[in-house]
């Protein structure tokens, strides 16, 4: 099996739709115990809600950077349109 999942300490972004068929699968500890029971980082967890139990396919978006990234990576005329 194999799913994208969100990582590199810039985060991640959900649609309001996704979050809504997430609630079901995460409250009241679900989150937490999905986890535990597949035995990976939130991160990963959160990938792998989305992808294999939900169906939506996670997209790459480039105006999310970690702060392990250096900035002179990031071409000039794109600074302005970067998440802070």
């Amino acid at each position: 099996m194999s799913f994208w999942f969100g990582t590199g300490g810039a985060g991640f972004c959900v649609s309001r739709g996704l979050g809504e068929r997430m609630r079901p699968l995460v409250q009241k500890g679900g989150f937490q115990r999905l986890g535990e029971q597949i035995r990976l980082p939130d991160d990963v967890t959160m990938g792998y809600l989305a992808e294999v139990l939900l169906g939506t396919k996670l997209r790459i978006q480039n105006r999310f950077h970690s702060h392990l990234e250096s900035m002179a990576a990031i071409p000039k005329e794109q600074l302005h349109s970067q998440v802070s």
